[in-house]
């Protein structure tokens, strides 16, 4: 059941998060982003959401 537009929403409290990435990834991923009309930060999130719903490897490998 969706909430109606103006119900108010759940405060979640963000920190920032600096990454270093090969500039051609991040050019690829910055023009996927604009395609699919995405943000970045979105983008970031449901992709580590999915990695962390992996089973985690023995041994870190």
């Amino acid at each position: 059941m969706k909430k109606p537009p103006n119900a108010p929403r759940k405060e979640v409290r963000t920190v920032r998060l600096s990454v270093y990435l090969p500039e051609e990834l991040h050019r690829v991923i910055m023009h996927r982003c604009v395609d699919e009309n995405v943000a970045f930060t979105k983008l970031a999130e449901r992709l580590l959401r999915e990695y962390l719903k992996t089973p985690l490897k023995k041994g870190g490998k």
